[in-house]
């Protein structure tokens, strides 16, 4: 039986940028949705269509509609009840077909739109009924594959439980085609490198102080098919990194202070960058460039 939703308004707007910060409203789509429950929107292969996404927790609508706001189809899924906020966004392959990834594995669906294929759930070889795989980024290979990375949790009956950071990929049958346990490896974090089809993970070694000279962290490239490529072990320890096309741009803890240094995708070295680390920097990549967005407080007014 399909839920009776609360009478807030869900509004689908596309705009259009003007001269400095102004923008023109060209449409909006005004439907009936409770707030709390997860909503998006994914422009369509050709950039030609607007796929919008409502999760009503037993059921997912799909509605289709062309960029001038007119519902071309609608479809309807029922899904088992899950997290209302599907994270990452909704990953599209090719011929109008859908991964929509996490919050965990369990709750992974994929979506033909045109033949109406569709499932729910991977890796239950891997968890038991209390156990889970958190799923923390998602992304699709050159062969629309889902490659993904996340924490691999067994509960062991005592409300207690270890956490163990993986990757994998996941053919579109739901077939858990390839798993790397990271047992050593904390803090793991996995971003496409740009212009490639390779996946960059970065992470620090759970025991690097048992021995001298142990290395504290470390970048390793892999294929499309997570075949490991390049290992490049760091001797400092990486903050939040940034994968560029040549190299890991991270903030990195020394001497009791943060700096920003380059790691090097061919050689694995490491450069430090005149840029100075501050928390809250927000970093975007560009081809052989760094943006960054820094704020700080002046008096009560905070600056950009």
């Amino acid at each position: 039986m399909k839920k009776t939703l609360t009478p807030f308004a869900l509004a689908i707007m596309l705009l259009v940028a003007g001269c400095a910060l102004s923008a023109r409203l060209l449409w909006q789509v005004d439907r009936n949705s409770s707030w709390n429950h997860g909503h998006h929107l994914v422009m369509s292969e050709d950039q030609q269509s607007l796929f919008s996404f409502t999760n009503h927790e037993q059921e997912l609508s799909v509605e289709h509609f062309d960029l001038n706001g007119q519902l071309l189809r609608q479809y309807q899924f029922a899904i088992q009840p899950a997290n209302p906020f599907p994270q990452p966004l909704p990953l599209l392959t090719h011929d109008n077909q859908f991964f929509l990834a996490g919050p965990t594995a369990r709750d992974t669906l994929f979506l033909d739109l045109d033949s109406g294929v569709q499932w729910q759930g991977f890796g239950a070889e891997l968890v038991d009924e209390d156990d889970r795989l958190e799923i923390h980024r998602a992304y699709l290979n050159q062969n629309d594959e889902l490659v993904f990375s996340a924490s691999l949790i067994i509960w062991n009956g005592d409300d207690f439980g270890s956490a163990t950071g993986v990757i994998g990929r996941v053919d579109k049958n739901g077939a858990l085609a390839t798993l790397h346990r990271l047992d050593d490896l904390q803090s793991i974090d996995l971003q496409i490198r740009p212009g490639t089809d390779s996946f960059i993970l970065t992470g620090r070694f759970r025991n690097n102080g048992e021995a001298e000279n142990n290395p504290a962290s470390v970048v390793i490239e892999y294929d499309s098919q997570l075949n490991e490529l390049h290992r490049f072990p760091q001797s400092l320890y990486l903050g939040a990194p940034q994968v560029t096309h040549d190299a890991v741009i991270s903030p990195v803890w020394q001497d009791g202070t943060y700096h920003n240094d380059a790691i090097s995708l061919t050689t694995g070295e490491a450069e430090r960058l005149p840029i100075p680390y501050e928390s809250g920097t927000r970093q975007i990549a560009g081809a052989n460039s760094l943006y960054q967005i820094r704020s700080k407080w002046e008096s009560t007014r905070p600056i950009n």
